[in-house]
């Protein structure tokens, strides 16, 4: 599974509401339709933690220096929060 699929799934277990540790993302995802979501051959037990810590670890490597550009870019300053 690439990062970016497992970052959307990260994002939409966050737009549920769901406040709960990685190893359960699974069970979040046990009764939605998560082929339709993040696309073919992806099942609830695959977005276990390991994949996810793995997940965010690459974001933090790679993904934190482009989101902080775009956020500095779309706020006009040199911070990331919007003031």
């Amino acid at each position: 599974m690439s990062v970016g699929t497992a970052t959307v799934a990260l994002v939409l277990n966050g737009l549920g509401f769901s406040n709960r540790q990685l190893y359960l993302v699974p069970q979040f995802f046990a009764d939605k339709p998560i082929e339709h979501l993040l696309g073919p051959g992806i099942t609830a037990d695959a977005l276990n933690d390991d994949c996810l810590a793995r997940t965010l670890d690459g974001l933090v490597y790679w993904g934190y220096p482009v989101l902080r550009w775009w956020c500095e870019r779309w706020t006009g300053s040199g911070s990331m929060t919007a003031s």
